[in-house]
């Protein structure tokens, strides 16, 4: 099987207003099984990123296409800015784990049926 992932920063509105948006990295796991014709799409558990984090990013020359938010995270808490969400996460999982859940949901709705 082959397996894609792509990770991203998305805004959660209320309806009613955009400075209520909340923000949510996400990895979106597209799983593909040739042999059963199969292609399934799998999203990860979204973790809160506060958006002190979003607004730091968004200021900066370039934006997001120069600067990840994990930057500024790590900046602050001190943390790897490639596993921001352990220290979002208090220590309990990072991204790595994040990341292998997900995929490993996505293979079982592949060999499901």
């Amino acid at each position: 099987f082959y397996v894609a992932i792509e990770n991203g920063i998305v805004a959660v509105s209320d309806g009613e207003s955009k400075n209520n948006d909340e923000f949510y990295d996400v990895a979106w796991i597209v799983a593909n099984m040739p042999s059963r014709n199969r292609t399934v799409k799998v999203q990860s558990v979204g973790i809160e990123v506060p958006v002190r984090f979003i607004n730091e990013a968004k200021r900066q020359q370039g934006g997001f296409q120069q600067h990840t938010v994990g930057t500024f995270i790590a900046k602050e808490l001190k943390c790897n800015p490639k596993d921001p969400h352990r220290a979002l996460l208090g220590s309990v999982m990072g991204r790595k784990e994040l990341l292998v859940q997900a995929i490993r949901a996505a293979i079982g709705r592949l060999v499901a049926d």
